[in-house]
Formats: structure tokens, C-alpha cells, sequence
């Protein structure tokens, strides 16, 4: 049976939320590409998605070294 490591989630969870909003923000854009009146939203629109890219890409980044962090020290620990 195959068990969640409870750290593991929560150190990715943060990347989760972003890519959840990146993704949130790509929909948002392409619906606001065929309006003409919200055209001018559309280059906020685009920075807003890159930095929640951005975020998320850090937040896998941090969660991967806490995570490996955490092996290395119980490894040396046992070793």
C-alpha cells in the first residue's frame, strides 16, 4: 500500500497553489485575447503568469533541497 510522505507534501504544497494560479491566469488571458475592451489587460496578465511560474519554479527548487537536506542529516545520523 502505498503511503504520502506527509513532509513531502506539505514542502510542495506552495508549488501546487502556484501552478494552480498559473494556470488559473493562462485561461484567464486566453479568454481576454477576443475581447477587444480588455485587450490592455493582456501584458498584465502575461507578467502576472510568468512570475507565478517563476514562484513555483522556486518553490520546487526550496522544497527539493529541504528535502534532500533532510536525508542527507538522517542518513549521517544512521551512518
Amino acid at each position: 500500500m502505498t503511503s504520502w510522505n506527509l513532509s513531502a507534501v506539505r514542502a510542495y504544497a506552495p508549488a501546487v497553489v502556484g501552478w494552480s494560479l498559473a494556470l488559473s491566469g493562462w485561461l484567464r488571458l486566453e479568454q481576454l485575447r477576443n475581447d477587444q475592451q480588455a485587450r490592455m489587460l493582456v501584458p498584465v496578465v502575461q507578467w502576472g503568469v510568468a512570475l507565478m511560474l517563476l514562484v513555483t519554479l522556486g518553490c520546487i527548487v526550496a522544497a527539493s533541497v529541504m528535502i534532500w537536506r533532510a536525508g542527507r542529516r538522517d542518513a549521517q545520523q544512521r551512518g
